[in-house]
């Protein structure tokens, strides 16, 4: 075998993942696997899109903003419109501890009312968890923003010691 080509056999086994790429395989979970393969934006694009029909699947009128605003969907309640962010995150290796973490990042909380998180789990497949705007920036409050939001990590079992996700089956909540 020559090296001056790649195969798509190898191109396929790295999915841009490094040391985590072993961990989604078909045979752990085919949509994990499938998402895994794909670009960053890609993945989220797709995965906004996805969280946009099951809100309208929930009965209510949503509409799936541009690539470039400030948040993915305007969600019309009887109270008024209401901005979602979507942020998804693959599992990854925390460099301190060795165990697996999600890490979400570019989260602005004065760009959304609700944000739906999207766990890209090598096992589970794609779990989705929402927060209202308040319980982040409850979570927020004595963390650092950095120049395009802040940073978040969750431990692999889609927990944070802190703050607790809300189901989407319970979307959007009391209002």
């Amino acid at each position: 075998m020559s090296n001056n080509t790649i195969t798509l056999t190898q191109l396929n086994n790295v999915a841009g993942m490094g040391k985590d790429s072993d961990k989604y395989t078909p045979e752990n979970n085919a949509v994990s696997y499938a998402a895994s393969l794909m670009t960053s934006v890609d993945r989220g694009t797709r995965i906004e899109s996805v969280v946009h029909k099951i809100i309208q699947g929930m009965g209510y009128t949503a509409n799936q903003t541009a690539p470039t605003h400030a948040w993915d969907i305007t969600l019309d309640l009887p109270s008024g419109p209401v901005r979602v962010e979507v942020k998804s995150a693959m599992q990854g290796t925390s460099p301190s501890t060795g165990n697996g973490q999600f890490f979400f990042s570019n989260i602005s909380p004065d760009h959304f009312d609700f944000i739906v998180f999207a766990f890209v789990h090598p096992t589970k497949g794609i779990v989705l968890k929402w927060l209202t705007q308040d319980e982040f920036t409850d979570w927020s409050w004595n963390k650092r923003e950095q120049k395009n939001g802040y940073s978040f990590i969750t431990r692999e079992n889609l927990t944070h010691r802190t703050v607790e996700f809300h189901d989407m089956d319970d979307f959007p909540g009391e209002m």
